[in-house]
């Protein structure tokens, strides 16, 4: 089974070379030992690393935010740069160094926290409203079921998210207000 590219990345691997060092990432790539990096070593961590990155983000951040919206963010950049190097650096079994492991660990606090509503990403909208959405109803007994309707003209006019009955005599501006 392929796994499908994501369509939002939030870091690239000049990134990962600027947390980790140009030599730091080249010792984590080199499987082969020969010193080089080559161009099949290199997808490594561009398609593996940075797309588990990628998605371990969505798994906490999507939830709130739009990935288009996310890939914006520096934080974000940040966020997945920090998962990205700690995936590179235990890829092949090997313990990550403790300065990455605990950016890491900080970086997965911090997402845990936005993902339960505590923290917010800062320059970004989230999904959905964060206060609630209040309709004025009234009741019109001509309808023959559903006889609860919103009067929007007079409502919050943030989009539910789901189906409302709306009053459309209200709607039309034939009942006063």
């Amino acid at each position: 089974m392929a796994l499908t590219t994501p369509a939002y990345v939030y870091c690239v691997e000049a990134d990962v070379n600027d947390l980790l060092s140009q030599e730091g990432v080249e010792l984590r790539l080199d499987d082969d030992s020969t010193g080089a990096i080559s161009t099949t070593e290199r997808q490594v961590l561009t398609v593996k690393g940075i797309y588990w990155a990628t998605s371990r983000v969505n798994l906490y951040l999507v939830p709130r935010y739009e990935a288009s919206q996310l890939a914006t963010s520096y934080i974000v950049n940040e966020w997945c740069t920090r998962f990205a190097a700690r995936w590179l650096c235990s890829r092949r079994g090997n313990s990550p160094p403790a300065s990455i492991e605990d950016l890491y660990q900080e970086a997965k606090e911090e997402m845990a926290d936005v993902l339960a509503g505590k923290m917010q990403v800062p320059d970004i909208g989230a999904r959905s409203p964060e206060w609630p959405l209040w309709s004025n109803i009234r009741f019109d007994d001509s309808y023959g079921v559903r006889k609860l309707r919103v009067e929007r003209p007079i409502s919050e006019r943030t989009q539910a998210g789901y189906q409302q009955n709306i009053d459309w005599p209200a709607e039309a501006g034939f009942w006063e207000i």
